[in-house]
């Protein structure tokens, strides 16, 4: 009856629309492919690695050792179930790719059921096990944060007032542009946006020119664009 109920929408919304579950898995992971473009072999290995470096080595390391554990058990309690399907579940998603990148941010939700997994070697054992545990987490922990630097901390510093070794604009006039501009990459979503005035200034002393652009989107790019301006060397 469970099943019957959780069908019977989907049901309803393919013959109502004509599109189908599977339709909507098919573009979604198509886009998300797209998207991130990203080998699937090298991130069949990298996928597990991420999520089980911050969930802590020791930690995972005690994960794997309850999924063995329970498939030597073979035995049908609530635990050793639970640590079977989770395993299951983790390789599944693996294989199947669908999460491509920052996978221990995306798949966060795993650590405390990788945690649980590891209750089936620690219920046979005397709660004093989990002092090491802790302690050893811990020391990783210090240790990544001494080292990897998830947060860059390369970024510039945020400007006290405008730079002074620039001409400024001050009351330059404006001049008019108009000219539509969109990305010639093939993505899902190009975007598209109007360069609509632009006005500059001249800084013969240093060889240098200062523009100041303004613009109006249209549609939203999914990917990060730039543009680069040329000049011809004349005098116009």
């Amino acid at each position: 009856m469970f099943g019957i109920g959780l069908a019977a929408p989907w049901i309803a919304y393919t013959v109502v629309t004509g599109v189908s579950p599977l339709d909507i898995l098919r573009v979604t992971f198509g886009s998300h492919s797209e998207l991130v473009q990203r080998a699937y072999l090298p991130w069949l290995l990298l996928h597990p690695y991420d999520v089980l470096l911050f969930t802590g080595l020791p930690a995972s390391i005690l994960a794997i050792w309850g999924a063995v554990r329970a498939i030597r058990l073979w035995r049908w309690d609530s635990l050793t179930v639970f640590a079977l399907a989770m395993a299951v579940t983790i390789v599944a998603v693996d294989v199947a790719g669908i999460v491509q990148g920052e996978n221990a941010r995306i798949l966060s939700f795993y650590m405390p059921f990788l945690l649980l997994m590891g209750a089936v070697v620690l219920r046979e054992r005397a709660s004093r096990y989990d002092l090491p545990l802790f302690g050893a987490q811990a020391l990783v922990v210090l240790a990544m944060a001494a080292v990897l630097y998830v947060v860059p901390l390369d970024l510039d510093p945020m400007p006290d007032g405008p730079r002074q070794d620039i001409g400024g604009l001050g009351d330059v006039a404006w001049t008019d542009a108009d000219e539509a501009l969109w990305s010639t990459v093939r993505t899902v979503d190009p975007g598209a946006f109007t360069l609509e005035q632009y006005r500059w200034v001249g800084d013969p002393s240093r060889q240098a020119l200062t523009y100041e652009f303004e613009f109006h989107g249209h549609t939203p790019a999914e990917r990060p664009y730039q543009f680069g301006a040329g000049g011809d060397g004349t005098n116009r």
